[in-house]
């Protein structure tokens, strides 16, 4: 029979005890009703936990009858009322054990975080997937007043969502045996989140003092399979639960004093550690430095390396077996690894420079706005628990389909074919969706901070003339600007960044600095790395020409934006001229390169006239 409504302001409908006999409602908050038997019925059937939101209490249904690694109540019914109330029938998972605790203690942090690493191992298919902890994390974060610069931390943070968590560790939920945490109750919150989100509400359970964050962090590393904490993210997180807390409490003792800890978190801040993937860090597989017979792509991966990839993709692709892995040779800073899985090769790129939290997003977007164009932009795929981020050791990876090898050359054909990209590249419509959210930016060679890095280069000697053309290219870039049409541009479209997918098209790879912004400033850089050599300094003006013609061929360059090409070209000289210097290279490589600026200045003209040659209208 099924049971009618169960109303928080009215009596147990008859319904109800007639099938369970006297019951006794000992708690009712927030759209959760628990009520109990007065007399255990079969199997240990103790409580009735009635849940309003039908959602959440299908979840914690799931999950109780999924089974964790911990103590948990047993699941001994699961219906639903007649309103479509989640009825679930519990055992007393404290009978034999400690009463409920209003603090957690100092002693038993260890073993509590002990028992989250236990759960942020396992995996609940039924639970909410890690978009939707990435949106829950954003309300929350929008719904309160932050300090300023945590708001923005907040905003930027780099979701994961790769671990099952409890996400309402009060004290009350945490079931002990002799004073050792063994498991926790009440699992209707629970969802793929990042395991910072627990760790953060065991140090509140504890008092919230934030001292206690290495103690946590250490504990729960120690007792999980080779996976590190971002402390900073602890903090982080710990901070908006503090905040939410002196809300919720209102005015009053207890606010205050939440209040009072918010104040200290804050003031605090810039003195933690960097969140994970906020700033470069060395790489997790070493160069080797040996030379790869045959020039190949891939050289082997030694086995602790291996090990720490494998490990990571075990727990995010739990079902499938991982092999052999192998390091890409030609990436300048992040690691890029081919990896066999069950359902065949793929591709994990590990972040060791800082990735902007819409990277991955952006990429899902322009892999379906850019289908069937001859441009393919490749989409994170999506791991077992919902999202498309995982670490590797303390730094984020996502797992890509693998491409093949073929790269862009240079010849006509391969100019053909990435300018075909590129055009579909910028026919994207920017101005809907995520794409909103880039920014335009202008290219800036002030003076001083190019002289700086290259100290009395330019004052005297061989390339003291280099002022005169920095003079030339910021005026004119500066006259210009603000006519010249906007696209989503690449920022870095050259042959490294480039493949060829068979029955595909042209793979473009590395987004990290797609921009909204001139489109002609995307399409130069590229022409420039097209007929620039920087490993014997030569530059070959046709190669130039030959690929703003292969542009413009498929989207036409107007006549303000070809004016601007000679301006940018000459900004992509003298920006590599301030790159050898940032790298500490040697004085006269930057000296030869300057040389090679002056004479591509010099022969303007002649680079003029081919442009308006080749490039005039269709």
């Amino acid at each position: 029979m099924t049971l009618p409504p169960l109303s928080a302001e009215a009596d147990v409908p008859v319904g109800w005890t007639d099938r369970f006999g006297d019951l006794s409602r000992i708690a009712c908050h927030a759209g959760v009703q628990v009520l109990k038997l007065a007399e255990p019925a079969g199997q240990g059937l103790t409580f009735l936990k009635v849940h309003d939101e039908a959602d959440r209490g299908q979840r914690e249904g799931a999950i109780l009858r999924h089974g964790l690694a911990v103590v948990t109540p047993r699941l001994l019914l699961d219906e639903r009322s007649e309103s479509g109330q989640v009825v679930l029938g519990l055992d007393d998972a404290r009978q034999g054990r400690d009463p409920a605790l209003r603090r957690v203690p100092l002693g038993a942090l260890p073993q509590a975080a002990a028992v989250l690493a236990k759960v942020h191992e396992q995996s609940a298919p039924s639970a909410p997937g890690a978009p939707a902890w990435a949106r829950e994390l954003h309300r929350r974060a929008s719904r309160v007043s932050l300090a300023g610069p945590l708001q923005e931390a907040l905003g930027q943070l780099l979701v994961m969502g790769d671990g099952l968590c409890h996400q309402d560790l009060h004290p009350s939920n945490w079931l002990c045996e002799a004073g050792e945490p063994v498991g926790m109750l009440d699992w209707a919150s629970a969802c793929a989140a990042d395991p910072e989100s627990d760790l953060a509400g065991l140090v509140l359970a504890a008092g919230g003092d934030p001292s206690l964050i290495d103690l946590v962090c250490d504990s729960w590393e120690g007792a999980s399979r080779g996976r590190v904490a971002d402390r900073a993210r602890v903090w982080l997180l710990l901070y908006l639960q503090i905040v939410e807390g002196a809300h919720h409490k209102g005015v009053g003792a207890a606010g205050d004093d939440l209040r009072t800890l918010a104040d200290q978190l804050a003031t605090q801040w810039p003195s933690q550690p960097p969140l994970h993937g906020s700033r470069r860090v060395e790489r997790v597989v070493p160069v080797s430095g040996d030379r790869i017979a045959g020039g190949a792509l891939w050289e082997p991966v030694g086995q602790d390396h291996a090990r720490l990839v494998v490990d990571a993709l075990g727990r995010a692709q739990r079902d499938q077996p991982v092999g052999l892995v192998q390091r890409f040779v030609g990436h300048a800073c992040n690691d890029v690894l081919l990896v066999n899985l069950g359902t065949g090769q793929r591709v994990v790129k590990i972040y060791n420079k800082p990735v902007s939290a819409s990277l991955f997003e952006l990429e899902a977007v322009l892999a379906r706005q850019l289908a069937d164009s001859g441009a393919v932009v490749l989409a994170p795929l999506v791991l077992d628990y919902g999202g498309s981020l995982f670490r590797v050791g303390c730094r984020p990876a996502a797992l890509y389909p693998y491409a093949g090898d073929e790269r862009c050359g240079c010849t006509p054909v391969d100019r053909r074919r990435l300018a075909a990209a590129q055009a579909a590249l910028h026919r994207v419509d920017h101005r809907t969706g995520p794409l909103t959210d880039l920014s335009s930016l202008r290219p800036s060679l002030p003076w001083p901070d190019l002289a700086a890095v290259v100290s009395d280069l330019f004052d005297a000697g061989p390339i003291a003339g280099l002022h005169e053309v920095w003079r030339w290219t910021n005026d004119g870039l500066d006259e210009v600007w603000d006519q010249l049409p906007a696209a989503l541009v690449h920022g870095s479209l050259h042959r490294d960044h480039a493949g060829w997918w068979p029955g595909r098209g042209v793979v473009v790879y590395d987004l990290e600095k797609v921009r909204v912004g001139p489109r002609v400033a995307d399409v130069v850089k590229t022409a420039y790395f097209m007929g620039y050599r920087g490993n014997d300094e030569q530059a070959d003006p046709p190669s130039i020409v030959h690929y703003l013609r292969a542009y413009h061929r498929h989207t036409p360059l107007s006549a303000i934006e070809r004016r601007a090409a000679l301006y940018l070209l000459m900004e992509c000289f003298l920006h590599d001229i301030k790159a050898l210097g940032q790298a500490r290279q040697p004085r006269a490589r930057m000296v030869t390169h300057g040389r090679l600026t002056l004479e591509f200045f010099r022969n303007l003209t002649g680079l003029r006239e081919a442009i308006a040659q080749h490039l005039g209208d269709r």
